[in-house]
């Protein structure tokens, strides 16, 4: 056997536990594990860290206007927590206020990907000024 074929046995032999693990658990359960593996690969994807934080937001697309509150952020994006429907690749114009900033933010972004608590956005045309006081900002909140 050849090492091609070992690594596909390896593969196999894994993808089929996780079936057996999967069938057993409840639908509760099933939803668990999909919602922690999705954010594996969101966390895996991310190219910069994320700060937990509970900061009203106002924002829009093209047809409705909302508010919520940002869940985490980072210099690159953050993650709303919301119940609206608001499709992946989305452009948004959302307004909120940090610490530091005398008026509040206007940045526009662009959903990249929507959880049931959720949605991910990533900062569109953000100079990099901006992108630098809020990497420092969220650095603050961590200390």
């Amino acid at each position: 056997m050849d090492r091609e074929e070992k690594t596909i046995k390896k593969y196999n032999l894994t993808i089929s536990r996780l079936f057996e693990i999967i069938i057993q658990m409840t639908g509760e359960q099933q939803k668990k594990l999909l919602q922690t593996a999705e954010e594996i690969l969101i966390q895996d994807k991310r190219a910069t860290n994320r700060q937990s934080c509970n900061i009203p937001v106002s924002f829009s697309n093209d047809l409705r206007s909302f508010k919520d509150i940002i869940g985490n952020i980072g210099k690159d994006g953050l993650f709303i927590e919301t119940q609206n429907d608001l499709s992946e690749g989305e452009c948004i114009k959302m307004t909120f206020s940090l610490q530091g900033f005398y008026k509040p933010l206007e940045i526009e972004g662009r959903v990249t990907h929507k959880k049931t608590t959720g949605i991910g956005v990533e900062f569109q045309g953000i100079n990099p000024y901006l992108s630098q006081m809020i990497d420092a900002l969220i650095q603050r909140m961590k200390a």
